[in-house]
């Protein structure tokens, strides 16, 4: 958020900020419309790990002499992780 007021620029990023925002400018001006700015300026958002998030419902018996199976549903924002269970 940039407040035109203060000209303080704020925020919390997510995921979807991961990358670098280049040329930004930040400019002042006063009533006589005389101004100045900011050399323009790149911000980058580096990736932090997101967990894992593992879902699913596994049957809690079975029947002897019966094969049993459960695969847990897992996703992960960050793309290109592996996942390993235990």
């Amino acid at each position: 958020t940039f407040s035109t007021i203060t000209g303080s620029l704020t925020g919390t990023p997510t995921n979807d900020d991961i990358g670098t925002t280049s040329g930004i400018v930040i400019s002042v001006a006063d009533a006589a419309n005389a101004s100045d700015s900011l050399a323009a300026f790149n911000l980058t958002v580096s990736n932090t790990n997101d967990a894992p998030v593992i879902t699913g419902t596994p049957a809690t018996t079975v029947a002897e002499d019966t094969a049993y199976s459960f695969t847990p549903i897992v996703s992960d924002v960050d793309v290109g992780d592996t996942q390993s269970f235990s």
